[in-house]
């Protein structure tokens, strides 16, 4: 059976049978997977190693592993799914600057694309820097498990896109779950609302209060389309901070030479 022909409760299914590869030493699914070097993913506190290996914290799994206690199948879609292009995962790879994954051929074009609210070779989760891409092994060998295809000699995109409707009745379940998932997570998940269209007046009204919703979950302002929406690139959470600094100093400057002349004319 084709992935795209698997439906969601059948992965969750599978993803349940097969949830021991998401286990630590003590046959329990894991709380902080890390991954190392090698690719594959481990309990931290299973790894004994001195010294220490790099280890990378591994979020991908961390959420399917959430999908699967929740017995959730539209939160086990969106763990499995590229957060750039929001379609099945294909020859995933790891970024070692703040353990999101993604569709290798995608943070490739990421990596080397013009970002006006990015910097250059920064992950498109967190901003911070991609640093070195390794395979996700763990999650590979999850995915070909459970009956999808991970990996692919062609670069071929995937041909299963998660829908606007699912992600946006994921994002309530996301805000409930305490301590899940972390805050580089959602804040990649407003990213990728912010650069949506809505399609009917319900669906942006829905869209708009989910992204707020996410905003208020994160403590940051309200969401402004002129500044924040998807006609302005779409990656902006926060006001940039050297604009800020920029015009302070700037009304410095400027009040300083006011005030010399005053002196001067006195």
């Amino acid at each position: 059976m084709a992935a795209a022909q698997i439906s969601n409760a059948e992965l969750l299914r599978r993803a349940i049978s097969n949830q021991y590869i998401l286990m630590n030493r003590n046959g329990q699914l894991m709380v902080d997977p890390v991954q190392l070097p090698d690719g594959v993913t481990y309990e931290r506190t299973d790894i004994t190693s001195q010294p220490p290996p790099l280890m990378v914290p591994n979020y991908t799994i961390r959420n399917i592993i959430g999908a699967i206690q929740a017995n959730d199948e539209d939160l086990l879609e969106l763990a499995l799914s590229c957060p750039i292009t929001q379609t099945l995962f294909v020859n995933p790879v790891i970024c070692s600057g703040d353990g999101h994954t993604f569709s290798k051929s995608n943070i490739e074009q990421w990596l080397v694309r013009p970002n006006p609210g990015a910097n250059f070779m920064t992950s498109p989760s967190t901003l911070l820097q991609c640093g070195n891409l390794t395979a996700n092994e763990t999650l590979i060998r999850f995915m070909r498990e459970i009956g999808l295809q991970p990996t692919m000699r062609d670069q071929a995109p995937a041909t299963r896109r998660l829908e606007l409707s699912t992600i946006l009745k994921v994002v309530p379940k996301i805000l409930h779950i305490d301590g899940q998932y972390s805050r580089k997570t959602k804040e990649f998940l407003l990213l990728y609302l912010q650069n949506q269209r809505a399609d009917t007046s319900g669906t942006k009204i829905l869209l708009t209060a989910m992204i707020n919703s996410l905003r208020k979950n994160l403590g940051i302002g309200e969401y402004k389309p002129s500044i924040h929406g998807p006609s302005h690139g779409g990656y902006k959470i926060y006001k940039s901070k050297s604009k800020i600094n920029k015009r302070k100093h700037s009304r410095k400057r400027k009040h300083s030479r006011s005030h010399k002349h005053s002196r001067k004319r006195g």
